[in-house]
């Protein structure tokens, strides 16, 4: 799988995301955050305060991901992507691990009942954090908001 970084990603690459998320299914709008109002401030073609990297296996794109540098190295996962045409195919993993082997302290945020993420994100050893989790939605069953892979296990559920 090859991969295209930041200023090195043509704007028609960035439109042709644009697209793809816009027409996704609403479940993966809902949590992206995605609608036809920010979807460009969510992949904007140049001045971003963020890094993007999109994927590719011959010459097709298979998604992308964008991520902001934190203090202490640690970097904070915006916005992961994979087209619906390439998804249950192990590029998700592929993906992930691939940016995991560069960056090893990583945090995002799952919106509640994404499971697909859940699973995602534990083969790069991310956990929900306890400060994230009340004991009214412990009760419930409803996993953490903030995963991460670098702090104590007293951190985490």
């Amino acid at each position: 799988m090859d991969i295209i970084k930041n200023e090195n990603i043509s704007s028609d690459t960035i439109y042709f995301l644009r697209k793809s998320m816009i027409f996704d299914t609403f479940e993966v709008k809902h949590y992206l955050g995605v609608n036809t109002s920010n979807v460009r401030t969510l992949l904007p073609i140049r001045n971003r305060d963020f890094n993007i990297w999109t994927f590719f296996e011959k010459r097709n794109v298979i998604g992308f991901l964008t991520f902001k540098d934190n203090e202490d190295d640690v970097k904070f996962l915006k916005v992961f992507y994979v087209l619906p045409e390439h998804r249950n195919k192990g590029y998700g993993k592929e993906i992930l691990l691939s940016f995991y082997s560069q960056h090893h302290k990583i945090e995002c945020k799952i919106n509640p009942g994404n499971e697909r993420m859940y699973r995602l994100v534990s083969f790069i050893n991310l956990r929900g954090e306890k400060s994230t989790i009340s004991q009214r939605t412990k009760d419930k069953g409803i996993p953490p908001i903030w995963w991460s892979n670098y702090k104590n296990n007293n951190d985490y559920v």
